[in-house]
């Protein structure tokens, strides 16, 4: 509705609108001013109208911003997670034989009889088996745990979109009220 400029004596302007027309205002040094009939207060400067809020923080933008935080941080827990994963490590035979020379060299007799019996004398048990890191096993164990806490915090995050998405777009509850008065009207 468009508001009208009303000038006091004192230098001071009033805001009046369409339906204070005829009206007495009072203005804020004391005195009251008469409002002009309709069809002179349309001869008055017109108001700026005030700027619209359109980007306005409400509780439902309130609602999706912190579903949408809330979905960030699982998200980023299990990127940190797919980063920071243990990996098994490569096995290199050629360094694996230069690592044993380097120790039979500084080992003494003992030692090396010592390593002979606990390492290879399973040789005549068991025969030639490929060699591994020993902790290959145990690694393998903690990357399926940690995929199983990725694709839980993932779906989790999706969840929380899901819910940001549908606040988002779901009918305000002032359309729904209004919908069902003027059904209410049409009977």
């Amino acid at each position: 509705m468009a508001k009208y400029l009303l000038t006091c004596g004192c230098g001071a302007t009033l805001s009046v609108d369409v339906g204070q027309a005829g009206e007495r205002v009072w203005c804020q040094c004391g005195a009251m001013l008469d409002v002009p009939p309709l069809r002179k207060l349309r001869h008055l400067p017109v108001a700026a109208a005030p700027a619209e809020k359109s980007a306005s923080w409400n509780a439902r933008r309130g609602i999706v911003a912190t579903l949408v935080i809330l979905a960030a941080i699982p998200a980023l827990v299990a990127l940190w997670s797919r980063l920071t994963e243990p990996k098994v490590a490569k096995f290199e035979p050629a360094i694996h034989t230069r690592n044993v020379e380097e120790l039979l060299k500084r080992s003494t007799p003992v030692q090396a009889w010592q390593d002979w019996i606990q390492h290879y004398s399973q040789l005549g048990e068991h025969g030639f088996v490929e060699l591994s890191d020993s902790r290959a096993a145990l690694i393998q164990q903690e990357v399926a745990k940690r995929r199983f806490l990725q694709s839980t915090l993932l779906v989790t995050s999706a969840a929380m979109i899901v819910l940001a998405a549908v606040a988002g777009f779901w009918p305000s509850g002032q359309t729904r009220r209004h919908g069902n008065k003027d059904a209410r009207r049409g009977r």
